[in-house]
């Protein structure tokens, strides 16, 4: 009758092993789940590699960049407001008609020197990126795939913000 407990336990074992195991093999594949069980990591080196240089890209520099863009869009957003503000004072005081308030919305972003060079800026950057992004390998790996993907498209989107703040300030 001491056997019983024993046998439970190696019967239990057994189950809980094969079951991540099967996990293991459906996830990984096979030679997946041998390199996790030997090294720790499911990936090859160059997935590895390829993996970590896109999660970089994706947890540092889009970030940064972001943060460029939203700096941009609150600069010129304001200096959006600004402009409304003296153009109505001065058409007021002036007698100034549309016309003449038109140009000077237009040059309006002319004032702020620092914002050409910020949105040129931003823009190499982003494009500097999405190469980036384009010089990864994918070694055959779909995780690596859809994640160049994500992040071209979040790239294209960033860029055609930029391009539009760009196009509004007169910047072309």
């Amino acid at each position: 009758m001491s056997n019983k407990p024993v046998t439970i336990v190696i019967s239990i074992t057994a189950i809980v092993v094969t079951s991540a195991a099967l996990k293991s093999i459906a996830k990984y594949g096979w030679k997946g789940t041998f390199r996790y069980i030997w090294i720790g990591d499911h990936l090859t080196p160059d997935v590895r590699e390829s993996t970590d240089a896109l999660e970089h890209i994706e947890l540092k520099c889009i970030p940064k960049e972001l943060k460029r863009l939203n700096k941009s869009e609150i600069v010129i957003s304001t200096a959006s407001l600004n402009s409304v503000d003296e153009g109505e004072m001065k058409k007021d005081e002036m007698g100034m008609n549309q016309e003449e308030d038109r140009n000077n919305a237009y040059y309006m972003y002319a004032q702020i020197p620092s914002l050409s060079k910020d949105l040129g800026t931003l823009s190499y950057n982003l494009d500097k990126l999405a190469a980036n992004v384009d010089a990864v390998q994918s070694y055959g790996n779909e995780t690596v795939r859809r994640k160049k993907k994500d992040l071209s498209n979040r790239i294209v989107k960033m860029m055609n913000s930029v391009d539009f703040l760009i196009e509004t300030c007169g910047f072309d």
